[in-house]
């Protein structure tokens, strides 16, 4: 029976994992921290994990958007693969979750250089694929 139920147990737990780095993220005393245990990798891989499940991805981006205040946390996220994630997730949800991730992004993008060129072209990517999207068939 533990077998059955251990994908939406594990699921729960992630959910409830990232919201809790969140939390966590919103005080400053706490980024360092979070940075220095792997939070920002245990994200990233929630995020891969879980690509469609919102409470996922949304507790996510906020919980990055928090840690990307801090200049290191920014590169570890950019290294990681982060910003790639929360753009996807931008493009994949709306409401709420969208208006995360743009956040989260916009932070990226204060970061200045590399982090900021990277945005760019991931939003000119995001751009061009909703263009492609809207485009008339024939």
């Amino acid at each position: 029976m533990l077998v059955t139920q251990c994908p939406s147990v594990c699921l729960q737990v992630v959910e409830n994992g990232t919201g809790a780095l969140n939390l966590l993220a919103a005080d400053e005393d706490n980024r360092s921290i979070i940075l220095n245990s792997g939070g920002i990798s245990a994200l990233v891989n929630a995020m891969r994990k879980y690509p469609l499940k919102r409470g996922v991805q949304e507790q996510a981006c906020y919980a990055l958007a928090n840690l990307s205040c801090v200049q290191d946390c920014r590169n570890d996220i950019f290294n990681a693969g982060g910003f790639e994630l929360v753009a996807l997730t931008m493009s994949n949800f709306e409401g709420e979750t969208k208006r995360v991730a743009d956040v989260a992004l916009r932070i990226f993008e204060m970061g200045g250089g590399k982090m900021a060129a990277e945005v760019q072209r991931l939003r000119s990517k995001l751009h061009l694929q909703r263009r492609v999207m809207l485009a008339p068939s024939d």
